[in-house]
């Protein structure tokens, strides 16, 4: 996947609403994710590069670390 389609994805992520958080210096981060929030769980994805990139759903509780699931589905 190219720079500008993975910027493109990225786009239509934050159009959808939900939290984007970058992690590193914004013009070359070492990872990007998206959290949308629900009333009971959260949907995650983040990508890592171009070719790596991992997406779960994990339930939401008072102590909930979206980024340090117990449970993921």
């Amino acid at each position: 996947m190219s720079h500008t389609e993975v910027d493109e994805l990225l786009g239509k992520l934050r159009r959808r609403g939900g939290v984007l958080y970058v992690f590193g210096p914004k013009t070359g981060p070492q990872l990007v994710a998206h959290v949308f929030q629900w009333p009971t769980c959260a949907d995650v994805v983040i990508l890592r590069g171009a070719d790596d990139a991992t997406a779960y759903r994990t339930p939401t509780l008072a102590d909930t670390d979206v980024f340090r699931p117990k449970v993921v589905s």
